[in-house]
């Protein structure tokens, strides 16, 4: 079964061996052993969402389960049963329903769910520790004339290798979503003076406007980047988008 162990090797070991529950992948012990003090097991019922099962082999799946207490008698206590289902399918599962939920599937890059929630890190960080914050909103400039030229497949390839330049010109602490058609949104962080910023974004505009091949077509396309900046704690992430998509 899920414990790796067989029958003939568990009867008679302590069942917390043979069933050995933990919270989270490395968290603390579930104990759901009889109390002899109380009358009842502890942890009775409905494991918890986080449970992992520790088997023979030191492997840790996530599981769903309950221990339900057993009676011989009505003063006899005669154990408990414990029923688990492996969940590793099913949150691996939920994980790609949530990656797809908050990414944009072409590009793979964070969509507008995930920078909301990135924005609002990002804030309460440049807040927290009193540094800036730069917001940039970027376009192409010649995306739609690539677009009819050589059709959507190229533009879409296009797009995808721009996502891929802009993510190596940034630290892993900054984000770059995509929130449509050729509108990016990108934070940086932690800039302490302008001409860092200037530099940053200089390394951006170069990085995209470099030429491009795709389907064995030489493709040269340029960016408009508007930039605000966050020096306000009224300021909200709606309102910083609105000034650096105006400054664009």
């Amino acid at each position: 079964g899920l414990t790796g162990w067989a029958k003939a090797e568990a009867r008679g070991m302590v069942v917390e061996r043979v069933v050995q529950l933990v919270k989270t992948a490395s968290g603390p012990p579930i104990n759901y052993r009889y109390n002899e003090e109380t009358g009842e097991h502890n942890g009775m019922g409905r494991f918890p969402h986080d449970a992992n099962l520790i088997t023979k082999d030191g492997r840790r799946l996530p599981v769903q389960g309950t221990a339900s207490a057993q009676s011989a008698s009505s003063n006899t206590n005669a154990g408990c049963v414990v029923a688990l289902i492996d969940a590793s399918e099913r949150s691996s599962i939920s994980e790609e329903m949530k990656w797809h939920a908050t990414h944009d599937l072409l590009t793979r890059l964070p969509n507008r769910t995930l920078l909301t929630d990135r924005f609002e890190q990002a804030l309460y960080s440049a807040a927290r520790h009193g540094t800036n914050l730069a917001v940039c909103m970027m376009d192409l400039d010649e995306f739609k004339p690539v677009n009819d030229k050589y059709g959507h497949e190229v533009g879409d390839k296009l797009l995808i290798e721009v996502a891929s330049r802009l993510k190596k010109q940034l630290r892993q602490e900054d984000t770059v979503a995509r929130l449509g058609g050729d509108e990016f949104v990108i934070l940086i962080g932690e800039v302490s003076h302008k001409s860092e910023l200037s530099q940053a974004l200089h390394r951006l505009k170069g990085a995209v406007s470099a030429p491009y091949r795709i389907h064995d077509k030489h493709i040269e396309i340029s960016c408009s980047i508007g930039v605000a900046n966050y020096l306000d704690e009224k300021v909200d992430a709606d309102t910083l988008l609105r000034q650096a998509d105006q400054a664009m």
